[in-house]
């Protein structure tokens, strides 16, 4: 996911981050679904896997024509055993600063519709997602109480 990604893993005692940055391990600040969509196609197959903790849709402005089935798709192939959640990013400040509540419950449903289970509450509206918000805590203990 994005640049949330390190808070969402501090936060939770279940979640284990693939490690630092970059395409490998599936996670880079300022990235939007295709460059996600792209690195999970490139990372190799785990039947190890049983959840993955999806976190994207502040870059690209929550914009419904990303390929989230394309995304899926790819997670579900290469993590065939896993259960997908989303966690709702944030919006409110720099190019996000326009983005309303509706349009990021928009954009979450179609996750929703494709059986991934949709982390309440989201980052939310701040003006600066970067700190260790408690919002980030309240995520962290939803996620472990429902990952297997």
């Amino acid at each position: 996911g994005d640049s949330h990604t390190p808070y969402i893993a501090k936060n939770s005692k279940s979640i284990i981050m693939l490690g630092s940055a970059g395409e490998k391990n599936l996670w880079l600040s300022g990235v939007g679904l295709k460059w996600l969509k792209n690195s999970v196609s490139k990372y190799p197959i785990s039947l190890k896997v049983k959840n993955v903790v999806i976190n994207i849709g502040t870059n690209g402005k929550f914009d419904t024509d990303d390929d989230i089935i394309g995304l899926l798709s790819e997670i579900r192939r290469v993590f065939p055993l896993s259960r997908q959640l989303v966690v709702q990013g944030s919006w409110g400040w720099d190019n996000n600063i326009a983005v309303t509540k509706d349009i990021v419950d928009i954009y979450y449903d179609k996750f929703k519709k494709e059986g991934v289970i949709v982390i309440e509450p989201p980052i939310g509206r701040t003006d600066n997602p970067h700190d260790d918000l408690l919002v980030y805590k309240i995520i962290g203990s939803t996620i472990d109480s429902l990952l297997r």
